[in-house]
């Protein structure tokens, strides 16, 4: 989703509260929503992509942790 969608998404399911996180390589947003549990995005090129919601921001952190993107080209079979 784009930078205006992402906006409604969070007016819409979010308290406004929002943290920038980078790990290994990956620019992500932890947004907490209404209920108080944690959405995360990964930022890559000015678009937003939902991954996972955690109940609280010590899962969302340790999600992230052990997400890293793949150093060496891969092929699925």
């Amino acid at each position: 989703m784009n930078r205006d969608q992402f906006q409604k998404w969070i007016d819409e399911y979010g308290t406004g509260q929002r943290e920038n996180k980078s790990c290994n390589g990956i620019d992500w947003v932890l947004v907490t929503m209404k209920d108080t549990w944690i959405a995360l995005f990964e930022y890559v090129n000015g678009s937003y992509i939902p991954y996972i919601q955690c109940k609280d921001k010590e899962h969302a952190l340790s999600y992230i942790n052990v997400l890293e993107r793949p150093s060496v080209p891969f092929d699925v079979i």
